[in-house]
């Protein structure tokens, strides 16, 4: 039972619970940060976007420059304007440059994939504590391991450190504090 552990020098389940909200409201920003948070990343991703079409345009021109080009080969070819050897480099050449260019588009979409999981961690930043107080042992668990690392119970205290994005805030923080590493 509870009581027998408390005894015997254990913790409590509801001690515990009671020492984890404790450090969820420490890791919770203040309540303007989140629509600041959310503003900045709606700003940010919108711009995201405008370069994201722009670059779009430009691989999509670049792509079909490449195909021209490719195209074009085997007629100058065909009429003796290139060797043998120059066609194969430059049949090589255009298909490097056609992978190049497909993975060029491919990592600037996954640059642009962050402003969501963002949002999620803004959004979830807010609803910490009352997540922890009413879900299940399976959400509490999940939460904890989330956000905090290193949980160590020393002399019936529990002991975390919060994961990056989760620090704990200073009671009063400023404006200027919301963008520390």
């Amino acid at each position: 039972s509870a009581r027998a552990a408390s005894i015997s020098g254990a913790c409590t389940v509801e001690a515990l619970e009671v020492q984890i909200v404790a450090f969820l409201r420490e890791v919770t920003p203040p309540a303007g940060f989140h629509a600041w948070a959310l503003a900045q990343l709606d700003r940010a991703a919108q711009k995201r976007q405008h370069v994201e079409e722009t670059a779009q345009q430009t691989a999509e021109q670049a792509r079909a420059s490449l195909d021209r080009q490719r195209e074009n080969l085997p007629r100058l070819r065909g009429r003796d304007l290139l060797t043998d050897d120059e066609y194969l480099r430059e049949r090589q050449t255009l298909e490097r440059d056609r992978i190049r260019l497909a993975q060029n588009t491919e990592s600037q979409t996954q640059r642009a994939n962050w402003f969501e999981p963002a949002r999620e961690v803004v959004k979830l930043s807010q609803i910490l504590v009352s997540r922890f107080m009413t879900g299940d042992a399976r959400t509490k668990g999940l939460l904890v391991s989330f956000i905090g690392s290193n949980p160590t119970l020393r002399n019936r205290k529990l002991l975390l450190e919060g994961r990056k994005p989760f620090r704990p805030w200073p009671k009063r923080a400023a404006r200027t504090e919301w963008l520390r590493d």
